[in-house]
Parts: structure tokens; C-alpha cells; sequence
């Protein structure tokens, strides 16, 4: 992980991690790799944006696998697996193995994988966008360029800034 989330406590659990950001993290060992792992119920994730991360097995932006977690606002970009042949190879911007408190507002773009690539892993949430069809639930928006939505995305001079015209504005 590059940031593990796991409090502790009699019966309620809090904590929060914002405005993190996690770039070109490469990861060779192990099992899976998150970037953000929150395994703490009622935790937040919030304001956050990890960008070009890879792992030879899964690779995932923001993991949420404790019930009633929230995750809104975050940005996730090419989450990539270079694993071949093997069922535990996930390139996923956002997953929620738990069935969150909220969803939304989040951005999940250009996940790669041999086996399984998703910008959402999850089938709830509100207001999300995604390059592919995952980005599930009630005015979220699918299947957007990433051109149509970043400043730039060119390798080593990426400007994720959300373009005024972008379908993430408004």
C-alpha cells in the first residue's frame, strides 16, 4: 500500500484520508497493491488523486473494503496490471468490495489490464465519471475521452486539471 487506513476501536471506526497524492508508484512483489486502502468502516476518503501506478498483480487506485465507507471527489488515473494469465490481474481506479455509505463525485480514468480492467469496481454510486461503462448509479457519465476531460495526459506531462469544457464540469 502506499496508505493503509485501519483504525481501531470498540464498535464504531473513523478516520479520514484527504487531499493525498500518490504518482508513478511501481509496485513488483506480493499479492495485490492499492494506493489507498481504507479497511475501516465508516471511514473517509476524499480530495484525492493517484495517477500512473502499476503492479504486476492488481493494481487499484482507492479500495474501499469495509461497510458503510465514503469515498467523493477523488481522481484516478491509469491504475495498470502487467500480470498475463493469471485471474488475479485488476486494473481498477476505484473499488468498493463493501457497499459504501457514498460514492460519487469521483473521476476514474484509463485503467489497464490483461484480464480485467475497470475505472469502477462497484455497482452503486452517484455523479462519477469513467472512461469505460463502469461508472454505475444515478448522473454519472461513461465512456468520456480522457483528452475531453484532462489538460493533458501526455506520459512524464500530465495536467490533470479538469478542462472548463469537460463533461465533469457543470
Amino acid at each position: 500500500y502506499a496508505l493503509n487506513l485501519s483504525t481501531g476501536g470498540a464498535t464504531t471506526y473513523y478516520g479520514q484520508v484527504n487531499h493525498l497524492l500518490v504518482h508513478d508508484f511501481n509496485h513488483t512483489g506480493g499479492h495485490n497493491w492499492e494506493a489507498i486502502d481504507i479497511s475501516s468502516s465508516y471511514s473517509c476518503v476524499h480530495n484525492c488523486l493517484v495517477y500512473d501506478c502499476q503492479s504486476v498483480y492488481n493494481c487499484i487506485g482507492v479500495h474501499c473494503h469495509a461497510s458503510s465507507t465514503v469515498a467523493v471527489n477523488n481522481t484516478v488515473y491509469k491504475m495498470k496490471s502487467t500480470q498475463t494469465g493469471d485471474s488475479d490481474n485488476k486494473g481498477v481506479g476505484i473499488w468498493f468490495s463493501e457497499t459504501p455509505t457514498a460514492n460519487k463525485n469521483n473521476i476514474a480514468m484509463g485503467s489497464e489490464a490483461v484480464v480485467t480492467q475497470a475505472d469502477f469496481y462497484s455497482n452503486v454510486g452517484t455523479y462519477n465519471l469513467s472512461s469505460d461503462a463502469t461508472a454505475t448509479g444515478s448522473n454519472s457519465v461513461v465512456n468520456q475521452a480522457t483528452a475531453n476531460i484532462f489538460i493533458s495526459t501526455t506520459n512524464g506531462s500530465e495536467d490533470l486539471h479538469i478542462l472548463r469544457s469537460s463533461s465533469a464540469v457543470g
